[in-house]
C-alpha cells in the first residue's frame, strides 16, 4: 500500500503558512480505478480520477493532533453505507480544490446491512507530516486511539530493538555450541544442537536437538529466524531449518514478514561437516579488552590488549576487529557524529562501528579534455568500468576534441557512469573568490547541465578547493561534492566512510601516487566497507591493474550517486528546462506539393519503388515508408529539414529525435545525421549515427554539442532510411523533434499536427478607393494546395468543420502619416471582424491574422482607408494570404 501527499497538496501548505490563512481539509473521495497497482509509486502529480471511477464521498469526521508536524484525518464507512469496491482514496480541500493526498490500496469491498446480513464498518485514516501543519490546520485535540496505526509503530520498535541488538551483541554468532550441526550415529542423519545465537541481531533459542535427514551432498544447512505473535498476543523470535544446495538470501513471506536466514553448515559427506558459525561467549563485548589489532601491530593509546597497553600514533585512524562478537570498528582521534563514537578509556580516541554494506570504488576523469575523450573512455568502455565524467561549461566550449555531452551520453548509455559537475570553468572557488561569482558558479553549472538534459547530483571543486562560504549553495544545488584530494596520507584518511560529511568527499589522484600505494587504499575500502575514489587527467598506465585488483577484492565498481543511493535518499531533483521543439511539424501537412509535404525535403531517386504515406495512427498523424521488393541492399529513401540558428555565440547542444517502427524488423535502418552549416552550405561539424529500426515503436536519437562559431548559418538535420540486405524496407515515423538538448526530451506535440495549407498572393496592381470596404483577390497561388481558396474571386468557403487559421499581410502605397487602414474579414460579403492600422507616410505593410470555423459560409478578406484618393496594393510577396488548419 502507497500514499503520498501531492505536489499540489505541498504547495497549498506552503501558500497557506506564507499568507498566515488557516488550512481547511474536509473531504474523504474513494474510487475504483481499474489496473491499480496498490505497491506501485505513487505519482505525487496525480490527479483526481474520473468522475466515473469514483464511487464514494463523504467528509472528514474526525482530527487529531500527533504532534506540531504530524495530524490525522479520520472518517468511517458505516454499515450502510454502499455498497461499492474501491482501492484508491484521495484526501481533498474543497475550499481550495485541491488534492492533498492520495492512498493506492487492494481492493476493498464496503457492504451495507441487509435483510439476513450485516454490513461492514471501515474506517480510513490518512496521516499528513508537514513542518507546522497541526498550528496550520488548526488542529488541537488529541487523537482518538482508534485514528492510531499502531502496528506501524510496534513493528518499528521492533526493527529499533534488533538493529540495537545487533550493533551490541553482534549481527550474526552464536554462544559455545548452540545451533552446531554435527552427525549423528545414523547414517545420513544430523543435529543441531540446543543452546542460543544472534541471526541478524534476533536472539534465537533452540531448547532441544533439531534432527535433519539428507539424501544427497553437498548440502547447506541454514536457520531462518522471524519475529512473530501467537494467538495469546505473546511475541517472540521464531527458527525453522532449511537444507538446500542453493544460496538463501533474507526475505519477505507471504504474509509480509521479514525473514533472517544464517548459513550454519556445509554438509559435503555422512560424516564432514564444515561449521560456518561466528562462535564466541556469553560474555559482555567490551572495545577495552576486545579489539585486537589488523595488520597494525603497534596499535594504541589506551587499549588494554591481553593486558598489554599499546599506544596509537596522533592523526591516524585505524580499523580494528572484536574478538565477539566479530565487528569492525574504526578508531580516530576525529569522530564523525553518526555512528554513535564510543570513547577509549584513558584516551582521546574514539570507536566507530563500521557499515554492513560492501565496499567500493569509482574512477573520475577529470576536464573533459583530449587525453579523456581519446584515451580514457574508450579504456574504460573496454573494461566495462562504470567511470564519471567531471566536466566544465568552459572546457566543453572550447573545442571539438574535447569530451562533448554525445560522447559524455554514450559512454553513460554503454557504461552507466555519472555526469558531475565541474563548475563552468577551472577557477578556484577559495577564499578569494567574490561570494556572489562563487555562488553562481555553482548553481549555473548544474542549471547549465539540467538544460542540456543531464541533471547533475554531484560537484567536483575545481583544483580541490572550496571555501566554506560557498557550502549554502552547494548544499542547496548538489547531493554531495568531492572537494578535497589527498595522496600519501593514511589509508583511512583516503577514503569515504558511510558517515562522512557528503558534502567533504575526499579524492586521491592517481597522478601522484604509486601502484602500490594505490592498492592499500582498495584494500582499506574492502575493509572498512568505504568508497574509495580514484581521480585522473591522463592514462596513468595502472587503470586495468587497478580496475581489475579492485574487482578481484570483491569491491563494488558504482558511481557516487549509485553509493550514497544506498545510504541516503538523494533529495536534489534538477528538472531539464523545457526546451522548444524547433521541426516545424505544420510542414508536415496533409495537402502535399512536389515531392513531398511542403518544406520538407523527401527524396525516393535513391531507391526502387519507394513511396510514402501520411495516414493517421494511435500515435498521431504518422509518415509510412516503404519500398518494394526489387530493393537492392545499401538503397535507401531520404528526408531531411532545415533549422536556421544564426552565428553561435554559445555551447549549443542540438538534439534530433523521432519515434518508428518497422514491420520489416530485419531490413530496415536509419542513419540520423545532424550538420551545422554556413551560409554557403558548407559543412562546419556533421555527426552521424545509425541504429536498425527492429519491431515496435522507438526512439532513435542523434545530439552533438556545438562550439560557438561566428560563420554558422543553419542545422540541417536528416535521415535515411536504408535497405540492410537486398528486399524491401518499411519504416513508420512520427513525432520529430529537435531541440537544445543533449538527449531527448518529452515531445511537445501528440503526433505530427496535421494542417490544411495554402498560401495566395497579390500579382496585379489592384486599387483600395477611399471609404470603402474592398475585396481583395489574392490571385495567384504560391505555396500548398489551391483547392481551399478559390484565387479567381477571393473566396473561401469550406465545409469541414475545422477551425481555420487566416493570416494576412498586405499592404497600400503612398499613404500620408495618420491615414487609417483596417484590414476586414467578410462573410458573405458583410462585414465580420476587423483589425485598424494606423499608416506612416509612403509605402505600408500590414499583418492581421482571424480564425474561422469551416461552417459552408463564405469568407473573403477586404481593406479600406481614409486617404484622399485610390491606393494601390502592393503586390507578389508584400500582399500574402495564408490559410491553415491543424
Amino acid at each position: 500500500m502507497a500514499q503520498v501527499i501531492t505536489i499540489a497538496g505541498e504547495r497549498l501548505f506552503a501558500l497557506k503558512a506564507q499568507n498566515n490563512e488557516q488550512l481547511d481539509i474536509d473531504t474523504f473521495i474513494f474510487a475504483n480505478v481499474p489496473g491499480q497497482d496498490p505497491n506501485a509509486t505513487i505519482d505525487r502529480n496525480e490527479g483526481l480520477p474520473p468522475v466515473a471511477q469514483r464511487v464514494h464521498q463523504q467528509i472528514v469526521q474526525q482530527v487529531g493532533r500527533i504532534n506540531d508536524n504530524v495530524v490525522v484525518y479520520s472518517t468511517v464507512l458505516d454499515s450502510v453505507t454502499g455498497p461499492f469496491d474501491f482501492n484508491w482514496v484521495g484526501l481533498y480541500s474543497s475550499a481550495n480544490q485541491t488534492l492533498i493526498a492520495v492512498s493506492h490500496i487492494p481492493n476493498v469491498s464496503k457492504t451495507i446491512t441487509a435483510p439476513g446480513t450485516a454490513g461492514n464498518t471501515l474506517n480510513r485514516n490518512f496521516g499528513i507530516e508537514y513542518s507546522g501543519i497541526a498550528d496550520l490546520a488548526g488542529i488541537t485535540v488529541q487523537p482518538e486511539t482508534w485514528q492510531l496505526d499502531f502496528t506501524a509503530r510496534l513493528s518499528g520498535m521492533d526493527e529499533l530493538t534488533r538493529q540495537l541488538a545487533a550493533d551490541m551483541n553482534g549481527k550474526d554468532w552464536f554462544i559455545e555450541d548452540g545451533f552446531k550441526v554435527v552427525p549423528r550415529s545414523t547414517t545420513n542423519t544430523f543435529k543441531v544442537t540446543p543452546g542460543a545465537g544472534y541471526v541478524s541481531g534476533l536472539r534465537v533459542e533452540l531448547n532441544q536437538d533439531h534432527i535433519l535427514t539428507l539424501q544427497s551432498y553437498p548440502q547447506f544447512v541454514y536457520v531462518d529466524a522471524w519475529f512473530d505473535g501467537d494467538a495469546s498476543s505473546q511475541w517472540k523470535p521464531k527458527t525453522a531449518f532449511t537444507v538446500t544446495n542453493g544460496e538463501m538470501d533474507d526475505y519477505i513471506d507471504v504474509n509480509g514478514k521479514q525473514h533472517y536466514v544464517f548459513k550454519l553448515a556445509r554438509i559435503t559427506a555422512a560424516d564432514v561437516v564444515d561449521d560456518m558459525r561466528v562462535v564466541g561467549t556469553n560474555t559482555k563485548s567490551d572495545l577495552r579488552y576486545n579489539l585486537i589489532a589488523k595488520d597494525h601491530a603497534d596499535l594504541a593509546a589506551g587499549l588494554l590488549l591481553d593486558g598489554t597497553r599499546l599506544s596509537l600514533e596522533d592523526g591516524k585512524r585505524y580499523i580494528v576487529q572484536t574478538v565477539q562478537p566479530a565487528s569492525k570498528y574504526l578508531i580516530t582521534q576525529t569522530p564523525n557524529l553518526l555512528p554513535m563514537p564510543i570513547t577509549i578509556v584513558d584516551t582521546n580516541f574514539s570507536a566507530q562501528r563500521l557499515s554492513e554494506v560492501n565496499g567500493a570504488i569509482s574512477f573520475v576523469f577529470d576536464d573533459g579534455a583530449a587525453a579523456s575523450k581519446n584515451t580514457l573512455i574508450p579504456l574504460a568502455k573496454s573494461l566495462g568500468m562504470k567511470a564519471c565524467l567531471a566536466l566544465y561549461y568552459s572546457g566543453m566550449a572550447a573545442s571539438y576534441d574535447s569530451v562533448t555531452l554525445k560522447d559524455a551520453s554514450d559512454y553513460i548509455v554503454a557504461n552507466g557512469g555519472e555526469i558531475l559537475s565541474h563548475s563552468m570553468n577551472s577557477e578556484k572557488l577559495d577564499a578569494s573568490t567574490d561570494s556572489d561569482y562563487g555562488n553562481s558558479m555553482l548553481y549555473t553549472s548544474a542549471e547549465t547541465f539540467g538544460q542540456y538534459g543531464f541533471p547533475t547530483n554531484g560537484f567536483v571543486a575545481p583544483n580541490s578547493v572550496l571555501d566554506s562560504k560557498f557550502r549554502k549553495t552547494l548544499v542547496d544545488t548538489y547531493d554531495f561534492a568531492f572537494v578535497r584530494s589527498v595522496a600519501t596520507t593514511s589509508p583511512y584518511a583516503s577514503i569515504n566512510f558511510t558517515w562522512d560529511d557528503r558534502y567533504n568527499l575526499v579524492r586521491v589522484s592517481l597522478e601522484s601516487i604509486s601502484t602500490a600505494h594505490a592498492k592499500t587504499l582498495i584494500d582499506a575500502a574492502a575493509e572498512a566497507g568505504a568508497l574509495v575514489c580514484f581521480y585522473t587527467h591522463t592514462d596513468t598506465g595502472n587503470l586495468t591493474e587497478l580496475f581489475n585488483y579492485a574487482m578481484g577484492k570483491g569491491l563494488d565498481n558504482i558511481t557516487p550517486s549509485q553509493w550514497l543511493g544506498q545510504l541516503i535518499q538523494l533529495q536534489k531533483n534538477h528538472g531539464i528546462n523545457t526546451t522548444e521543439n524547433f521541426f516545424d511539424n505544420s510542414k508536415m501537412q496533409e495537402l502535399v506539393q512536389g515531392d513531398g509535404p511542403v518544406n520538407l525535403s523527401l527524396s525516393l531517386s535513391n531507391i526502387s519503388n519507394g513511396s510514402y504515406v501520411l495516414k493517421s495512427s494511435e500515435n498521431g498523424n504518422v509518415i509510412d515508408f516503404s519500398s518494394g521488393v526489387d530493393t537492392l541492399a545499401e538503397q535507401y529513401i531520404s528526408f531531411a529539414q532545415n533549422w536556421f540558428t544564426g552565428p553561435l555565440k554559445a555551447l549549443t547542444p542540438i538534439c534530433f529525435s523521432l519515434y518508428a517502427s518497422s514491420l520489416l524488423a530485419s531490413n530496415t535502418r536509419l542513419i540520423l545525421t545532424i550538420s551545422l552549416k554556413d551560409s554557403s552550405g558548407n559543412t562546419i561539424r556533421s555527426v552521424s549515427k545509425s541504429q536498425l529500426i527492429s519491431g515496435g515503436r522507438q526512439r532513435p536519437f542523434i545530439a552533438e554539442t556545438f562550439i560557438p562559431n561566428d560563420e554558422a548559418s543553419h542545422i540541417v538535420v536528416e535521415g535515411k532510411i536504408v535497405a540492410e540486405n537486398d528486399g524491401p524496407i518499411r519504416l513508420i515515423m512520427d513525432s520529430p523533434q529537435i531541440e537544445k538538448s543533449g538527449k531527448p526530451t518529452a515531445y511537445k506535440k501528440t503526433g505530427i499536427v496535421v494542417r490544411y495549407f495554402s498560401t495566395s498572393r497579390v500579382t496585379t496592381a489592384q486599387m483600395i478607393a477611399p471609404n470603402t470596404d474592398t475585396e481583395v483577390v489574392f490571385n495567384q497561388d504560391f505555396e500548398g494546395d489551391k483547392v481551399l481558396y478559390k484565387t479567381s474571386v477571393g473566396k473561401f468557403a469550406p465545409i469541414d468543420n475545422r477551425v481555420y487559421r487566416v493570416e494576412v499581410h498586405a499592404g497600400l502605397k503612398s499613404l500620408v502619416t495618420g491615414d487609417i487602414v483596417e484590414i476586414i474579414l467578410l462573410v458573405n460579403g458583410a462585414r465580420y471582424k476587423r483589425q485598424q492600422f494606423t499608416a506612416a507616410d509612403g509605402d505600408n505593410i500590414f499583418g492581421a491574422s482571424f480564425s474561422i470555423r469551416g461552417d459552408g459560409r463564405s469568407y473573403s478578406i477586404a481593406m479600406r482607408h481614409n486617404n484622399d484618393s485610390s491606393k494601390q496594393v502592393t503586390t507578389y510577396s508584400d500582399a500574402i494570404l495564408t490559410i491553415s488548419a491543424r
